[in-house]
């Protein structure tokens, strides 16, 4: 899932990669893959924006894929919507946390879980930015 832009900035320097780059990079895209490009939004965005993208996205996997497995990747604003889409708990969308969503099985569902990194290396950039001495040398 991609991440979000919140400025008109931010949208022009970004440069994604093409299906066949990726190929070049990730080796075991289905041959059979398609990808629109630009893949990613064309504007800023804020939380609900973001919200709605990713919502639609899920939906649309699990229509497409109710049979298959699905990993989703994303970063704060992404992986968060996901979190929040799919009501899997917790408040706040920690640097490398995960969640699972199991149609099936919804009592084995959770989400944010940080609990396989040592307390001292989880981090939030949310978090980070609100502490006065953030990007500052003290």
């Amino acid at each position: 899932m991609h991440e979000v832009f919140r400025s008109e900035e931010s949208v022009s320097r970004y440069r994604g990669y093409t299906l066949e780059e990726l190929r070049d990079v990730c080796t075991h895209i289905s041959k059979d893959a398609k990808l629109k490009f630009p893949w990613w939004t064309q504007s800023p965005e804020d939380k609900k924006i973001v919200f709605n993208r990713v919502s639609r996205g899920i939906a649309d996997l699990i229509k497409e894929q109710s049979e298959k497995e699905v990993l989703l990747v994303g970063h704060g604003a992404s992986a968060g919507a996901a979190h929040n889409y799919l009501q899997l708990g917790g408040e706040h969308t920690w640097n490398c946390c995960l969640g699972m969503y199991d149609s099936e099985h919804p009592e084995n569902n959770f989400g944010r879980d940080v609990s396989f990194i040592p307390e001292h290396m989880v981090s939030a950039n949310a978090v980070m930015a609100m502490d006065i001495n953030f990007g500052k040398n003290s």
